[in-house]
């Protein structure tokens, strides 16, 4: 078992820690730190609430039980090759005492379906890689509903690629598909699959809830 203990910030005017800061805490920090490959790993995301403090990321090798507990908030699994690893952030009383402005890197952003469309985004590390893959989709369901107050809430994210940057820095094409939409709980949940253009990568997923959403 493997404790890292976070530093994290909060982005612009939110009041918790976005999924692409924990996401990126794992390609640059939980990654090496097990001795993988970022290049060479896939990454699944499941968020169970929004997190207000910082915590530690708990890696082990195996499922803990310990996933049901209120103090998990957000939990990741880690696939490289045959080897698997299990991330828990685990929320303590350390307050989030920074912020940071994120300055977004989206061009040609186009609406060519409900909830789907195409644009191009930087990727210079892995967290311009997450901020700007979860802005993108965010953008398209809040253009699909022509609203750019709706609350849209990250549920989960599966097969994510890790260390694009080793292989080329700069812009890429992003296609996303909407390929399903649910209810979820008072509200409308949508599934998107990603893809690059440019490179032959499998696919990977995002889930998204929108509370009080119906179509």
């Amino acid at each position: 078992m493997l404790d890292l203990v976070t530093n994290f910030s909060y982005k612009d005017d939110r009041s918790y820690i976005h999924s692409s800061t924990m996401c990126a805490f794992l390609g640059e920090m939980v990654v090496p730190a097990l001795g993988l490959q970022a290049v060479d790993t896939r990454m699944d995301a499941q968020f169970h609430r929004p997190a207000t403090m910082n915590g530690v990321m708990r890696c082990q090798e195996a499922p803990s039980d310990m996933r049901s507990s209120p103090a998990i908030a957000a939990e990741f699994r880690l696939t490289s090759g045959t080897k698997n690893f299990y991330i828990y952030f685990i929320e303590d009383q350390k307050p989030v005492s920074n912020r940071t402005d994120t300055k977004y890197e989206i061009q040609d952003l186009k609406l060519l379906s409900p909830f789907a469309g195409s644009c191009h985004i930087n990727i210079n590390n892995e967290l311009s890689f997450f901020e700007n893959i979860i802005e993108a989709n965010k953008r398209l369901h809040q253009y699909t509903l022509d609203d750019k107050k709706i609350n849209v809430i990250n549920l989960y994210m599966k097969k994510i690629p890790l260390g694009l940057m080793y292989q080329k820095k700069g812009m890429y094409l992003l296609n996303i598909q909407h390929i399903g939409s649910r209810s979820h709980n008072d509200g409308l949940a949508t599934i998107n699959e990603f893809s690059f253009a440019e490179l032959n990568l499998s696919t990977f997923q995002m889930c998204y809830s929108m509370p009080g959403v119906t179509l």
